[in-house]
């Protein structure tokens, strides 16, 4: 029954005696060597694992002297394919019938897959750090507790920060108080739909007094089981007095527009009355000539009426075209 409760455990069991001889080996521990238990049972530690066996001895002769237990000894072991286990050691003394017959329990817990998912996070985190500190854009991570947890030297240099050990950079150093609220994420789990994402533009003042207009989107992120705010900042003043410039530009040029409408429109109006008068006149000399006066004054007569009526016709376009907006 004893050995079958070992050969259920996933863990490795050894027990030895105080000769580092192994008396009993369970299922598992023998499986990684490609050994039976028969095969390992009555061999010295040294002989299994010729590679290890000085080191195990070692820690064995430790337990010993102390008599008290080894805990968590990090040991790489070879399997029967070449593989490495990530093991963690644990060591006992283990009560005899004989008080002078030492044994010496040991549990060996196999960490590979735990070492490899390690590796694999620290490996994500380190890729997420340098996205984060080489990023163009200032970024910030905040916590429920309105606490700045990382942040990158581009928000210093964005906004002239010079963070001593006694002085951290805080929220309020970047941005209103009036904002804090919507930077804030949910003290409880991430809801995407209460953590949507947010854009915003503010005024701020920087370390060196010099105005500056702020772009900031927000979005919310589970790290550890806690939700966060990532907020990225961008520096818009330059783009910001652009846009207010075109604004006055367009604003000047509706005006200026405006006035050449309406002046366009009085003059055109104000000026078919001289020329009316000039039609009148050309008329009344028509009538008035006596039959003798020649033919040419006649044509350059006709000519004056002519460019008249083409004057009168251009007035009255620009009088349409001019009321064409409104």
């Amino acid at each position: 029954e004893i050995q079958t409760i070992l050969d259920t455990i996933p863990s490795f069991v050894w027990i030895k005696d105080e000769s580092h001889r192994i008396l009993r080996v369970n299922r598992a521990a023998a499986n990684a060597t490609g050994m039976t238990p028969e095969q390992i049972e009555g061999r010295l530690t040294s002989e299994v694992y010729p590679e290890q066996g000085e080191r195990f001895q070692a820690s064995d002769r430790q337990l010993l002297r102390g008599n008290r237990p080894v805990r968590r000894i990090p040991e790489t072991l070879e399997n029967k394919n070449g593989d490495d286990y990530k093991m963690l050691i644990d060591k006992y003394s283990l009560p005899s019938l004989n008080k002078d017959d030492k044994r010496i329990l040991v549990v060996g817990t196999d960490i590979t897959e735990i070492e490899q998912t390690q590796l694999a996070l620290a490996s994500q985190e380190e890729q997420f750090r340098n996205l984060f500190e080489r990023s163009p854009l200032g970024s910030v991570l905040i916590d429920s507790n309105r606490q700045l947890r990382l942040i990158n030297s581009r928000i210093e240099a964005m906004y002239q920060l010079s963070p001593t050990p006694g002085r951290h950079i805080q929220l309020i150093d970047l941005v209103p108080s009036e904002f804090h609220e919507q930077l804030t994420p949910p003290k409880d789990r991430c809801s995407m739909n209460q953590s949507a994402n947010a854009q915003f533009e503010f005024e701020v003042v920087r370390a060196d007094g010099n105005a500056m207009r702020i772009s900031l989107v927000t979005a919310a992120l589970e790290i550890e089981n806690q939700c966060m705010t990532l907020a990225t900042f961008s520096d818009i003043t330059e783009r910001h007095q652009v846009a207010m410039d075109l604004e006055r530009k367009q604003e000047e040029l509706e005006r200026s527009n405006e006035d050449l409408d309406r002046f366009a429109y009085i003059a055109s109006h104000d000026l078919k009355a001289p020329l009316r008068g000039i039609m009148h006149l050309t008329e009344w000399i028509e009538e008035d000539m006596p039959p003798q006066i020649g033919q040419e004054v006649r044509e350059h007569l006709k000519m004056l009426q002519a460019q008249v009526s083409r004057m009168d016709m251009l007035l009255n376009d620009l009088l349409a075209y001019a009321r064409v907006t409104r």
